[in-house]
């Protein structure tokens, strides 16, 4: 190897940064996308900046780079994407997991934990890479869940998380939200459909770009899938049910409205780790 120290992790990171973009952050995701190339923790490449790479690993990494600064999503890039603890699989088939869809896992289980008729039967409709309805499945064991999707693709990328992480309890179902359940019905129902209005100026242009639309818009002013699923979740939920679906930060009193127009109780607004409302929760009472 040379000892000039241009191979060195310091110099490669730095050598992507001198690209136009050195900022805290873009060298945080860039000594990430390191680490994740050569299988080693951000904490490693923090603290082995001598360490020297391979031509072979710094043309991978370059590439990495490129498409990074191209501005696409770093789990498209990678492969993977972290969600409640564990890795998912994703593909541009399938949303990038947000950490704020964690907080819908948060509720669900607090809700269990209060009321443990409720761990029996769960459905995660439009589950894309599975990230909720896995999340849920891996912390309530005794439950059963319902994992659909109208995207044969993302179902196949949600299965394959499943395997990976050894996640037996759970079904898999194409379904555009309740078309294929029949009569079945169930404790929980989770959500987390396209809300995004087609001409959203605030939407992030790495998301309008890159990830797959059919997961992101929703016609009628982004309020579409909501009213679908507001308009047939009664008949598929049994007494005291929940409901719980995600939406824009914008669109909570809409939503409250379109359920309570359905005959559900409103229970409550919640809030994402940025204190936005991003989700509505409603009771078959």
């Amino acid at each position: 190897m040379p000892d000039d120290g241009f191979n060195s992790i310091d110099q490669i990171v730095a050598t992507q940064l001198e690209r136009g973009k050195n900022t805290e952050g873009a060298r945080r995701d860039i000594e990430f996308l390191l680490g994740e190339l050569i299988q080693k923790p951000l904490s490693w490449v923090l603290t082995h900046g001598d360490v020297e790479l391979s031509d072979g690993r710094i043309k991978d990494f370059s590439g990495w780079c490129d498409r990074y600064f191209d501005g696409e999503p770093i789990g498209y890039i990678t492969g993977t994407q972290w969600f409640w603890n564990d890795p998912f699989k994703v593909t541009p088939d399938v949303l990038v997991p947000r950490p704020e869809t964690e907080c819908v896992v948060e509720f669900v289980i607090a809700g269990v934990q209060a009321d443990k008729r409720l761990a029996l039967n769960i459905a995660d409709l439009g589950t894309g890479s599975g990230a909720l309805g896995l999340s849920l499945a891996k912390e309530l064991p005794d439950a059963r869940l319902l994992l659909t999707d109208i995207s044969t693709k993302a179902l196949s990328v949600a299965n394959a998380n499943a395997q990976n992480l050894g996640i037996q309890n759970v079904e898999f179902l194409q379904s555009c939200w309740f078309d294929e359940l029949g009569g079945r019905t169930f404790d929980i129902v989770v959500a987390n459909p396209p809300y995004v209005a087609r001409g959203d100026s605030s939407l992030a242009e790495s998301v309008a770009r890159f990830e797959p639309e059919v997961a992101l818009y929703s016609e009628d002013s982004g309020y579409r899938d909501l009213k679908q699923i507001a308009g047939t979740c009664r008949s598929h939920l049994a007494k005291n049910g929940l409901v719980i679906v995600e939406h824009g930060f914008q669109q909570a009193d809409v939503v409250q409205t379109l359920f309570e127009q359905a005959e559900l109780e409103y229970l409550c607004t919640g809030k994402d780790y940025a204190g936005h409302d991003r989700f509505t929760a409603c009771i078959n009472s």
